[in-house]
């Protein structure tokens, strides 16, 4: 007996269609039809792989990458799909794997609707047709997408996931935005701040004074699933950073001009995104109703120029960033350390911590370090890693040990590996167990409330052992070092394996970051740095 994977996938497409009655091409319809079919084949289900909300052209969908992996290592006979493009639409997916790599893994693709059969011959063009034609169907959809999409921001509707600070999306329609009077409160505020002469960093501290909730914790405060990884330092503390204050400075929303369309795709095969032109950006004036007068946003614009340092040598060039700009943090409250001007510190420059400082060292210390102390301690560090990589070579194994990343760890690695293979063996198992008690119900061996109880109680078990694996592999990626950074990290050692003057990109070739700890009873402070390995 051939044993059958079943792949079910739907779309936003799909989801579409759903919300107006047509189930169709529901999960569920798609299951029960392939089930039936793998039945009636007198076939063995092996597991029903099932991507909910992923489109066909994405190749990161979790359930197929865990159906390729499997079918490459001969877990099952067959994939079974309802049409060639729940598989793929991309014409070089479908060859990649449907008339490559199944063929050389012994996998047999049937799909039902469109006849589409590997072990019939005659069916090759008719999946090479089909995949053209999914091919174009994306472009076209992709052009239609974008075509749509500019059409609505030509037309002054806002797109964004979330309205910008200082407004809410209209409940009576999500394309509009309307004044959140609370936020709009602390925008007036944070100009008229700026309009009597206070920089930005001033007003950042007397917001955080004044215990006003910074615009990640006002929208959580609104009830939001609102994430936003750059400001949770500051953010847990109720602090307001130099750039959130900064970025409401220059945004012409508050004087009711609508700018979208700033970024751009690639490609519909690519999810990188780049900035877009600045003619190809859509700016809509007077689309909304102002929080500042536009008197007001020139004023504070004028203003900030005047304030904008523009640091120049003596030829008319920007000098570049420090040495170290953007990798010094506290080891204690892993916020950004920022370069200060040593005039009343006797001519030195120096590193502070931006949290001490906000917060008037209540939430950490006063430890600073001169700027000079971690230039020449990370010259000397370098060097002494640029010596002790050429003495090793090409030889991996040894610059592995040399970080600590091997030899100390293969016990726990080995140990992780093996706890994650027997967690993964374990979700098989279950989702096996679904996929026989889904025939039980199918053959009408088991009811449908006794289906759903113990369904969910398998997947609730499912996803403990995942969240489990989750942080397992966190922990596996800690210890391990990628091949790739070991080769990159090399390209530096050799790049500048004489250089005699230390400088910004030799800093960012070999450094991720660099920690300053508090001192210790004789006023040491230590430094740590997180290599690019």
């Amino acid at each position: 007996m051939y044993k059958v994977a079943i792949y079910v996938r739907l779309s936003k497409e799909d989801q579409d269609k759903l919300n107006k009655g047509d189930d169709s091409a529901s999960i569920q319809n798609q299951k029960m039809m392939l089930v039936d079919y793998a039945i009636s084949h007198e076939m063995q289900i092996y597991h029903i792989y099932a991507d909910d909300d992923y489109a066909g052209s994405d190749t990161n969908r979790p359930e197929w990458i865990k159906m390729i992996k499997d079918a490459e290592i001969g877990k099952f006979d067959i994939i079974l799909c309802k049409t060639q493009a729940r598989f793929a639409r991309s014409m070089e997916v479908v060859e990649k794997y449907i008339n490559g790599c199944f063929a050389e893994w012994g996998i047999r693709f049937i799909s039902i609707v469109d006849n589409i059969d590997t072990n019939i011959k005659a069916t090759k063009k008719n999946s090479q047709i089909n995949g053209l034609v999914d091919q174009w169907y994306l472009e076209d959809l992709s052009e239609n997408i974008k075509r749509t999409f500019r059409q609505k921001m030509k037309a002054g509707q806002y797109l964004g996931g979330f309205a910008p600070y200082g407004y809410i999306k209209d409940p009576n329609d999500k394309h509009k935005i309307i004044i959140d009077e609370e936020a709009a409160k602390v925008v007036r505020l944070i100009f008229d701040l700026s309009l009597q002469g206070y920089g930005v960093n001033i007003i950042s501290q007397k917001l955080s004074e004044m215990k006003i909730p910074t615009p990640t914790e006002h929208k959580k405060n609104q009830g939001f699933k609102f994430y936003n990884p750059n400001s949770q330092i500051y953010s847990k503390k109720g602090l307001w950073g130099y750039t959130t204050v900064k970025r409401i400075l220059n945004n012409p929303v508050y004087i009711g001009t609508l700018i979208q369309g700033r970024e751009k795709k690639v490609s519909y095969k690519s999810k990188k995104v780049v900035v877009a032109p600045k003619d190809e950006w859509v700016v809509i004036e007077n689309n909304h109703e102002p929080i500042i007068s536009k008197e007001v946003f020139e004023k504070t614009q004028k203003l900030l120029q005047i304030r904008r340092k523009t640091c120049k040598t003596t030829s008319g060039q920007k000098f570049q960033p420090h040495l170290f700009s953007g990798k010094i943090r506290c080891a204690d409250c892993n916020s950004a350390m920022t370069k200060t001007s040593g005039r009343l510190a006797g001519g030195y420059d120096y590193f502070m911590c931006q949290l001490g400082k906000k917060t008037k060292y209540k939430e950490c210390t006063r430890h600073s370090i001169r700027y000079n102390t971690v230039e020449k301690y990370v010259d000397l560090e370098i060097k002494k890693q640029i010596k002790s990589m050429l003495e090793y070579g090409d030889n991996i194994e040894e610059i592995k040990k040399h970080f600590n990343k091997d030899a100390t760890n293969d016990k726990k690695i080995l140990s992780i590996k093996k706890q994650l293979q027997k967690n993964e063996n374990k979700v098989d198992n279950l989702n096996k167990s679904i996929s026989s008690l889904y025939v039980d119900k199918v053959s009408g061996i088991v009811d449908e409330n006794d289906f759903i109880t113990i369904k969910e109680n398998i997947n609730i078990e499912i996803q403990q052992i995942k969240d489990k694996n989750l942080l397992l592999s966190n922990d596996l990626k800690s210890l391990t070092v990628d091949n790739k950074k070991i080769n990159n990290f090399m390209d530096a050692v050799h790049k500048y394996a004489n250089y005699e003057k230390l400088t910004f990109e030799i800093v960012n070739d070999f450094i991720e970051c660099i920690y300053i700890h508090e001192a210790n009873e004789n006023g040491e402070l230590k430094i740590d740095i997180k290599w690019n390995i």
